[in-house]
């Protein structure tokens, strides 16, 4: 393969997109807030399975629901302009002198060949993107107050996927076939490069019921769970880059739905708040059967270069994440804590909030997260006034990204929050940040 049809493909993947949902990706104000239970919206007061009861309680309605839901996101390698470095080297290639060729033929150290695959593992480590997008269903989530139940009930169905597009290198080699005369940028092979996409589309059912079972001067003690029905559409797929056609994402996308193996399981969410006048504590288990996914056979990825599983490798870079993926069989999501904290003033409408993952958990496409968040708003009962919010959040797994966030609640229905990364890269020589997220929500209430 020649070197610039593994700088182009790096490019493509750096310029394409792609979707995530709910699952994945924190949907309504739960970009800024964080997944703790702010009762002022039905997205984010079902975070918790006990929190339905509170939301209804400290308001004036009995029913609430999401009418519009969507968001995206997307996150870059910290590639950082490195694609200038291997065009140097392209060129260099291209119009060899008759000293660097002699250099090559005789593996001098430092030779361009050197230089060139000094290069190659940080496309297989940083050239990648992760994508997100997703929501709820049309008048999804409901939360209605039931007094014959005692409690709230909630119904929730929502859909997204997750994906990662990236670059598994092959180092360069010399033809030792020819000869310092006729030596040429033909001569140079790594035939085995190749581009891959893993990811999935997960949909998910849930029915709720929370209730509250203390009450006293100092707080009350809510409760609550979520049965959860998860079906999803698990997929890989990768193109060895030795065919010249394949320059860009769309060979590999375009066949990545004759790659994927479809399957469902039952799950369940519990989760205990405690809410006083001015402050509120709460924690949910997610997930507490750790449902698993089936991925495509490992036959799809035999193709991938250095991904013998037989072969050991180091544990960093991205061969050993392919490694990883091979060995694989099944997507894990697995049990997982979740802890948040929230301040209040007299009036609920000015609120700190914070969040936190006890543990790391995986995405689809084989990518930690573990998300800590903390933020300040204001949520005014007024329908004139708007609501604001800013905050942070930081991924404390995986690529350790942090995220500044920003929020806008209008009429007290539709909510457009924002997440600008606070770490950069350079792509085409412009400095754009590593990650960025938007999502509109509007809902209802009676």
């Amino acid at each position: 393969m020649k070197p610039t049809l593994l700088a182009s493909v790096v490019l493509a993947a750096l310029g394409s997109t792609a979707h995530a949902g709910p699952t994945f990706h924190p949907s309504g104000s739960n970009l800024t807030y964080g997944v703790n239970s702010v009762s002022q919206s039905v997205i984010t007061s079902i975070n918790n399975p006990a929190a339905g009861a509170i939301a209804l309680q400290n308001g004036d309605t009995r029913f609430r629901m999401g009418l519009v839901t969507i968001g995206a996101g997307v996150e870059f390698g910290d590639i950082d302009n490195f694609e200038d470095d291997l065009d140097r080297l392209i060129d260099k290639i291209d119009t060899l002198t008759q000293q660097e060729a002699l250099d090559i033929f005789n593996n001098v150290p430092g030779n361009l060949l050197d230089q060139f695959n000094d290069k190659l593992p940080g496309i297989s480590q940083d050239g990648y993107m992760i994508v997100s997008a997703g929501g709820h269903l049309p008048i999804m989530p409901l939360l209605i107050a039931s007094d014959m139940l005692g409690g709230a009930i909630t119904l929730d169905a929502s859909a997204g996927a997750n994906a990662r597009v990236g670059v598994l290198d092959d180092a360069l080699d010399y033809d030792n076939n020819g000869t310092p005369t006729d030596f040429t940028d033909d001569s140079i092979a790594g035939e085995q490069s190749s581009m891959y996409v893993q990811g999935g589309v997960v949909a998910e059912l849930a029915l709720g019921y929370s209730t509250s079972v203390l009450s006293g001067a100092a707080g009350d003690l809510y409760v609550g769970g979520k049965l959860k029905y998860l079906s999803a559409e698990l997929g890989r797929n990768n193109a060895r880059l030795d065919d010249p056609t394949v320059i860009d994402t769309s060979s590999v996308l375009d066949d990545f739905d004759n790659n994927t193996v479809e399957s469902s399981a039952l799950t369940a969410d519990i989760g205990l708040v405690w809410a006083a006048d001015h402050y509120q504590l709460g924690a949910t288990l997610l997930n507490v059967t750790s449902p698993s996914f089936e991925y495509p056979s490992d036959d799809t990825f035999t193709s991938l270069p250095n991904c013998d599983l037989r072969t050991s490798m180091d544990s960093d870079g991205a061969i050993a994440r392919c490694k990883a993926a091979l060995e694989d069989t099944e997507y894990n999501l697995d049990a997982q804590l979740r802890l948040e904290a929230a301040l209040y003033s007299a009036s609920r409408s000015w609120l700190i909030t914070s969040a936190y993952d006890t543990s790391e958990t995986e995405t689809p496409s084989g990518d930690k997260q573990q998300w800590a968040v903390v933020a300040l708003g204001f949520a005014p009962e007024s329908w004139i006034i708007p609501g604001v919010r800013v905050g942070y959040r930081q991924n404390m797994a995986g690529s350790e990204l942090s995220y500044a966030t920003f929020g806008v609640t209008l009429f007290k229905a539709l909510s457009i929050d924002l997440a600008y990364g606070l770490q950069s890269t350079k792509i085409d020589g412009s400095t754009a940040p590593r990650g960025a997220a938007a999502n509109v929500a509007f809902e209802l209430r009676f």
